[in-house]
């Protein structure tokens, strides 16, 4: 029983945030619907991954997993440390798309991903992804790579939930195809018939925050528990 405890809190810190020779690097794994249709491509969807490349500078690389051709990424966001203002970071792709970014911004719990769900507060950051031309779309295995720059921001700082909805990373998805029991009004004509030629989204996350903390903090309960001296 103890060795299956260490075992999940080893497995969920080697998801985190990972420390080598002072530099931080952060990778999440968009695995989880949170809001609208469930993509027909294969889990996960996207990962992003934060590291430190320079002091004061981070790369932030997003690489697309979407496997089914109609389906493409339109907005991103994130969230950074709450001490850290936002608007001092600047956002920067790095060469030249597709996929294009084609708009970002940065101001603390106010950016709202269209569509999905998300209350509140919201998030920090939010870049924006061409829905057309579909040669533009952001999906398929295609990568893009920012530069986040400010102050001493390392990738530490982008490991933090937004407001009210424990997002670490959250992605708004097009191009889903209808299917009889999607939630999505565009998948049904003005007579409420299933139009099997309609599209619609969804939002996807990591697995939610609260969930992964409450699990690690029943897995440190645990060692410790483990490690305490008993009396026979």
């Amino acid at each position: 029983m103890r060795i299956r405890r260490a075992v999940g809190v080893i497995s969920l810190l080697s998801s985190g945030l990972l420390l080598s020779s002072g530099a931080s690097a952060l990778t999440i794994s968009l695995d989880t619907v949170f809001n609208g249709d469930t993509p027909a491509s294969t889990a996960p969807y996207l990962t992003a991954d934060f590291a430190d490349v320079a002091p004061g500078t981070v790369t932030l690389t997003l690489t697309s997993s979407l496997d089914i051709l109609s389906e493409h990424i339109h907005e991103l966001g994130f969230n950074i440390d709450p001490s850290i203002l936002p608007s001092s970071i600047t956002i920067a792709q790095v060469g030249v798309g597709p996929p294009t970014a084609t708009a970002f911004s940065g101001l603390q719990d106010a950016q709202t991903m269209t569509g999905t769900g998300i209350t509140g507060g919201g998030l920090d950051f939010l870049l924006q992804f061409d829905k057309v031309p579909p040669a533009d779309r952001f999906n398929d295995s295609l990568v893009v790579v920012f530069t986040l720059t400010g102050g001493a921001i390392t990738a530490a700082d982008f490991n933090f939930t937004n407001a009210n909805d424990g997002i670490i990373v959250g992605a708004h998805l097009h191009g889903i195809a209808c299917t009889p029991t999607s939630q999505s009004a565009d998948c049904f004509d003005e007579f409420g018939d299933f139009d099997p030629n309609g599209t619609t989204s969804g939002a996807i996350s990591q697995v939610p925050e609260p969930a992964t903390a409450a699990l690690l903090s029943l897995g440190l309960a645990g060692l410790a528990w483990a490690g305490k001296p008993r009396r026979i």
